[in-house]
C-alpha cells in the first residue's frame, strides 16, 4: 500500500466529563508528490463509535504536493453519557482509490467521566453578615432579650423569585436602616423584575441598622450575530468564522459542484454576508471541488490521445487502453468513457478503445493479377499512398477468390496504416470498405493495364461533405 500522508498528533490521550468538550489536533502532510483529494474519518479499533465524536467541519480536503493542513477532532460526550475509555484513529484516504492510498494516525484514548460535580453554592455576603450579627447578639445576651421582647425581632423574609413590588410589600412595617435595589444579569431562571438574590438571607434578624440589599432581575437584550463574509476564504478558514458565530457542525452544509477552474474557496455563501442570523438558522457553503474537462481524443493515436489527456489533467495511471482485434483497423482510438466535453472530478478514471488489425493470411493463388504493393503515382499526393493486395484462395491451384487490402495514407513523419480490410472479387473488379469510425469509405478498384485504378467515396460522421477520390497506383 503506497504511503500518500503523513499523519502527526497533538495528544494521544484526552480525558473529558459529561457535558463538556474537548478537541484533538493531527498534522496532516501529503507526501504523494502530487495533488491529492482526501476524505476523513474517525475509527475504532473496533466496534462503533458515538456520533459525538468526529471531524470538526468538512470531512473532504484537497491537498497540494507538500502540504499540510491542521485537522481537528471533537470529543463533546452528551449529558447522559457514562464513564467510559473510548479508542479511535484518524484515517485519511484518497477519494479516488480510499483502500489503496489512505494512512492513520497513532491511536487516541479519550477518558470519558460521567458527569461534572456541580460547583460549591457561594454564601451570601448577607449570610455571613448576619451570622456575624448573629455572633454579636449572642455574645451580648441578645438570647435574653429576645426571650424577654414580646413576639421577638423581625426577620428577614424570602424574597427570591417574587416580583420587586411584591418584595416592597413584605418589607413594609419591618425594622431595618434602608433598602437598595441593585439590578443584575441574569439567566433564564428569572424573569425580568424579579428578585434574584438579597442580604441579609432570608429569616435573618433585622435591627435598625440592617441595611437590605435585594438584587433584581434584569434580562439583558438578546443580539443576533452578523453573518461573516467568507466567500473567496479557503474552507477550513470559513467553517471556522461560522462556528465563532454559533454555527453548529450539524448546522453547516456544503455543495460541491465540479468545475475545472476550482481553487478550493468558497464561491457562493447562505445567509450573505452581513445579514443577521437567527437562532435555528442553518448555513451553507458552495466550495467547487476540481475537475478535468474531458477532451476529445477519438481518432487520434494512442500516444498523442495520452499526451492531450494527461495535459488535461488525467494522470497515466487513470488511463486505461483497450485494443481489440478487428478488420480494418488503424490503431486509432475509436471510443472513450467518460465521454468528450463531459466534467469528471480529479483522480477519475477513463478507457479508451483502439481496435488493432488482425494478421494477415497469405495465400499463393493460381491467378492474382491485383496481388503486390502499389504506390501512387503522384508523390506528393495528400491522400493514400500505398495500396498492399494479399490474394486468399482455397487452394493454390485455384484463382483469387478475395484478397486482404491493406492502405496508408499520408502522414508525417511516416504514413498512417489504416489497417487490413477483405476485398471482394467481381467480374472486373474489388470491392472494399473501411469502417474507421469517424468515416466510412467504399473502394472500388480495376486494373487497366499496370495501373491500378482506385475510386474512394468517404462519409464522414461529423459536419464534413462526403469526399470522393479517384487515384492511380503502379507497382
Amino acid at each position: 500500500m503506497p504511503e500518500i500522508v503523513n499523519i502527526s498528533q497533538s495528544q494521544t490521550e484526552v480525558a473529558v466529563g459529561a457535558g463538556q468538550s474537548a478537541t484533538i489536533s493531527f498534522d496532516i502532510v501529503n507526501i504523494a508528490g502530487r495533488p491529492l483529494e482526501i476524505g476523513l474519518e474517525v475509527r475504532p479499533p473496533e466496534g462503533k463509535l458515538p456520533d459525538w465524536i468526529g471531524v470538526v467541519g468538512d470531512d473532504r480536503i484537497s491537498l497540494a504536493p507538500s502540504e499540510t493542513r491542521k485537522i481537528e477532532v471533537e470529543v463533546a460526550p452528551e449529558n447522559a453519557a457514562e464513564a467510559a475509555e473510548i479508542l479511535f484513529r484518524l484515517r485519511a484516504y484518497e477519494t479516488a482509490l480510499p483502500e489503496e492510498n489512505n494512512g492513520e494516525s497513532a491511536v487516541v484514548t479519550a477518558e470519558v467521566s460521567a458527569g461534572n460535580a456541580p460547583p460549591p453554592k457561594k454564601t451570601s455576603w448577607g449570610l455571613i453578615a448576619g451570622i456575624a450579627a448573629a455572633v454579636v447578639l449572642l455574645i451580648g445576651g441578645g438570647i435574653l432579650a429576645y426571650l424577654l421582647i414580646p413576639g421577638g425581632p423581625d426577620k428577614m423574609p424570602d424574597l427570591a423569585g417574587l416580583q420587586i413590588e411584591d418584595a416592597r410589600e413584605q418589607l413594609d412595617g419591618l425594622t431595618y436602616a434602608s433598602i437598595e435595589e441593585v439590578e443584575v444579569t441574569v439567566s433564564d431562571d428569572f424573569s425580568e423584575g424579579q428578585v434574584a438574590g438579597q442580604s441579609p438571607e432570608a429569616d435573618a434578624e433585622l435591627t435598625e441598622d440592617t441595611e437590605i440589599v435585594l438584587e433584581v432581575a434584569l434580562i439583558p437584550e438578546v443580539t443576533n450575530p452578523i453573518m461573516p463574509e467568507v466567500i473567496g476564504r479557503m474552507e477550513r478558514d470559513a467553517v471556522s468564522r461560522l462556528r465563532a458565530i454559533g454555527f453548529g457542525r450539524g448546522d453547516i452544509t456544503i455543495d460541491r459542484p465540479l468545475d475545472p477552474a476550482a481553487n478550493g474557496t468558497v464561491t457562493q455563501q447562505r445567509p450573505a454576508a452581513n445579514t443577521e442570523v437567527t437562532p435555528g438558522s442553518l448555513a451553507k457553503l458552495t466550495i467547487p471541488q476540481p475537475a478535468i474537462r474531458v477532451p476529445d481524443v477519438r481518432n487520434r493515436s494512442v500516444s498523442d490521445a495520452r499526451r492531450r489527456l494527461e495535459n488535461a489533467g488525467f494522470g497515466d495511471r487513470m488511463i486505461t487502453v483497450n485494443t481489440p482485434t478487428q478488420n480494418g483497423a488503424s490503431g486509432r482510438v475509436t471510443a472513450q468513457n467518460p465521454a468528450p466535453n463531459q466534467t469528471v472530478p480529479k483522480n477519475s478514471r477513463i478507457t479508451l478503445t483502439a481496435p488493432k488489425a488482425g494478421p494477415i493470411r497469405v495465400n499463393v493463388c493460381a491467378r492474382s493479377p491485383y496481388a503486390g504493393t502499389w504506390k501512387n503515382v503522384d508523390r506528393n499526393t495528400r491522400d493514400v499512398t500505398r495500396v498492399v493486395l494479399t490474394p486468399l484462395c482455397p487452394n493454390q491451384s485455384q484463382h483469387a477468390t478475395r484478397y486482404t487490402l491493406r492502405m496508408f495514407g499520408s502522414c508525417s513523419p511516416r504514413d498512417c496504416d489504416w489497417g487490413n480490410t477483405s476485398a471482394r472479387v467481381s467480374s472486373n473488379h474489388l470491392s472494399a470498405k473501411y469502417d474507421q469510425g469517424f468515416v466510412v469509405r467504399n473502394i472500388q478498384m480495376a486494373m487497366q493495364g499496370n495501373t491500378l485504378r482506385v475510386n474512394m467515396v468517404s462519409n464522414y460522421n461529423d459536419n464534413r461533405p462526403t469526399r470522393t477520390s479517384s487515384l492511380q497506383f503502379r507497382k
